[in-house]
Order: structure tokens, then sequence, then C-alpha cells
């Protein structure tokens, strides 16, 4: 078994797959699922300015196939 021991500890965020346990535990049946769409696209030629921009992604829907 391994003892790791600090002397300060910040946490900045805790998002949904995470955690922070302490003293002697264990986690069961621990999952964590992620999924991140980004949609900027390209931004090209010289002096480009943005302001005030709305991005927007479509998600295709799939049909799930009966096999």
């Amino acid at each position: 078994m391994v003892d790791i021991r600090f002397s300060h500890l910040t946490i900045d965020a805790i998002t949904r797959s995470s955690g922070v346990f302490t003293g002697r535990n264990q986690q069961v049946s621990w999952r964590a699922e992620s999924k991140q769409t980004q949609g900027f696209g390209v931004v090209e030629g010289d002096r480009n300015r943005l302001s005030h921009h709305m991005h927007t992604v479509f998600k295709s829907q799939h049909k799930k196939s009966n096999a």
C-alpha cells in the first residue's frame, strides 16, 4: 500500500467525474464518462477580431440498427 501525504492541498474545481477521498476508503463501482463537443471552426486571415460570437453545434441523429 502506498502512503502519500500533503502538507497543503488546493482544489480548484470538482467536476462530475472527480472526487476527493480521505482516510481509509474504497470506491466500488466508480465510473466516469465524458463527452466534449466544440464547434468554433476556423478563422483565417490577418488581424481578425471576434466579438460577441456565438457557436452552435448540431448533433446528427444516428439511427440504431436492430441487428
